[in-house]
């Protein structure tokens, strides 16, 4: 399994950022993979963006968010991969709020020997951009 973690600060209510980060449709805009959220009569569909989807043979992902006190933990599972994340949220003494990220990339079946070192190149770019983009979107 390839992981990846971060720390940011924005200048939000934990409350506010709480509610961002449980959203499955404010955390795949923010993902570079995922081309958009739909929802489904089983829950919430992440669309794969290609060339990643092609590369996988993942064209979606099935996401599970579950929030629990101050952390949200999510999980999208596809033909070829898993991908989970959590995020812990804490107000820090100026107000502001500090998150804490984690990224997981998980190749499944067949293509998991080849997907793996991938995965393993790719993951800290993927949090990168996911934390650039949160940043910019809670913004105030």
């Amino acid at each position: 399994m390839a992981r990846a973690e971060a720390r940011f600060v924005v200048d939000r209510p934990k409350g506010e950022v709480l509610a961002f980060l449980g959203d499955p449709v404010q955390v795949g805009g923010c993902l570079a993979f995922v081309a958009n959220t739909e929802k489904t009569a089983e829950g919430v569909r992440w669309k794969v963006k290609a060339p990643m989807s092609a590369i996988t043979q993942t064209p979606h992902l099935d996401v599970v968010f579950r929030v629990e006190g101050d952390s949200v933990h999510w999980q999208g599972r596809g033909r070829h991969l898993e991908i989970q994340g959590t995020f812990a949220v804490a107000e820090t003494l100026a107000g502001a709020t500090e998150v804490a990220c984690t990224l997981e990339v998980l190749p499944l079946g067949a293509l998991a020997p080849v997907l793996g070192p991938l995965a393993a190149a790719q993951v800290s770019g993927q949090l990168d951009y996911f934390v650039r983009e949160a940043r910019a979107r809670l913004a105030p």
